[in-house]
């Protein structure tokens, strides 16, 4: 791993992802920080899970490795823009992508069109309350 490839540890209790890029300034890791070096005592911000209980999180999303047919539709990209031929399905949270996966599963030809305003990696996103209750609402 060269120095600029960082890593991003996800805890699937609450969706908190530690990115060793950004680190937890207020948790006391600083930007930079590797997984390895975090303290074996630190614990998730948002629920307080153990260092040891996050897992690394993968850079694409595991539905969209099983798909056939993946459509990226960049804003302005007119070759993409839903239709009859497409299921479009907006949200790609877990909700978003089981209905992909089920769909998928059924019929493996049909193209499906998932909107997401966010990278769209397949995980579970934490509570809006928790993140509330915590003051990280980024």
């Amino acid at each position: 791993m060269s120095e600029t490839e960082y890593r991003r540890w996800i805890c699937d209790a609450c969706g908190f992802i530690y990115d060793e890029a950004e680190g937890d300034p207020d948790g006391g890791l600083a930007p930079g920080t590797r997984y390895e070096d975090i303290p074996d005592d630190w614990q998730c911000p948002l629920c307080g899970l153990a260092k040891s209980e996050l897992r690394l999180l993968p850079d694409a999303p595991a539905v969209a490795a099983q798909s056939k047919k993946i459509v990226s539709a960049k804003p302005g990209n007119s070759k993409c823009r839903g239709g009859d031929e497409y299921i479009v399905i907006v949200g790609a949270g877990i909700a978003g992508w089981a209905v992909a996966e089920a769909i998928r599963n059924g019929d493996p030809d049909t193209p499906l069109l998932l909107i997401s305003a966010c990278e769209g990696i397949s995980y579970p996103k934490p509570a809006l309350s928790t993140a509330l209750a915590h003051g990280d609402c980024r």
